[in-house]
């Protein structure tokens, strides 16, 4: 285990999947000082990610926005003819 990191910043709170499982955000950690993209998780194996899990879920950072699955786009056959 590595030394819990400090969050100073955290933006754009989105869930990851549809159970509300894992929330896409973009960190900043004292100890590196730049934003960097993390999926924060309950069952992270770090202290730092399950405490941020935990914030952002209570509100501390703000609203976080729906899961959107992603688009699907329609097969097609090597003719270019769309499988349905």
């Amino acid at each position: 285990m590595i030394k819990p990191l400090t969050v100073t910043a955290c933006t754009a709170p989105k869930w990851a999947d549809a159970a509300h499982t894992i929330i896409n955000c973009q960190v900043t950690f004292a100890q590196i000082g730049k934003p960097l993209d993390f999926n924060a998780t309950a069952s992270d194996p770090e202290t730092h990610g399950k405490s941020l899990f935990a914030d952002l879920v209570a509100g501390k950072y703000g609203a976080i926005a729906e899961y959107t699955p992603p688009a699907v786009a329609p097969l097609t056959s090597s003719k270019g003819v769309k499988q349905v």
